[in-house]
C-alpha cells in the first residue's frame, strides 16, 4: 500500500486567487493512503464517481485519554461532489491521512 502526497492550493483573494474550477486533483484508489498537509483552514473536495464510495480521515487526537473515531464521509453513485473541512489541526494533525474504499473519486485538496 503507497501513500501519496497531495498538495493543497493555496486560495486568496479574488480574482489571482479564486479556485480554478481545473485545479489539480488526485485520483483515489483503495489501495492507497493519502497525505495531505492541514494547516486548520484546509477543504477537501471530495468529487463522487460512478459507485458509491467512503472517504475517511484518520482523527489521531485523544480527548481525556480516549481515541477520537476517524471521520468517514459517503457519497452514494454519480453524487457530484462535497466539501469538507476546515479541518482543525487539533483533531487532525498536521498532515491529514485519507482512505477510500473504492476506485473512482478524487479529491482536491484547498486552503483559505
Amino acid at each position: 500500500m503507497a501513500e501519496i502526497a497531495i498538495v493543497p492550493e493555496d486560495v486568496t483573494r479574488p480574482p489571482a486567487g479564486a479556485l480554478d474550477a481545473e485545479a489539480p486533483s488526485a485520483a483515489l484508489v483503495a489501495a492507497d493512503h493519502w497525505s495531505i498537509p492541514n494547516n486548520g483552514r484546509t477543504y477537501l473536495q471530495f468529487i463522487g464517481g460512478a459507485a458509491a464510495v467512503n472517504l475517511t480521515i484518520q482523527t489521531p487526537a485523544t480527548l481525556d485519554g480516549l481515541a477520537v473515531d476517524d471521520r468517514t464521509y459517503s457519497l452514494p453513485a454519480n453524487r457530484r461532489s462535497k466539501v469538507i473541512g476546515p479541518l482543525p489541526v487539533e483533531v487532525y494533525g498536521d498532515t491529514l491521512r485519507v482512505d477510500v474504499d473504492a476506485a473512482g473519486a478524487r479529491v482536491i485538496a484547498f486552503r483559505l
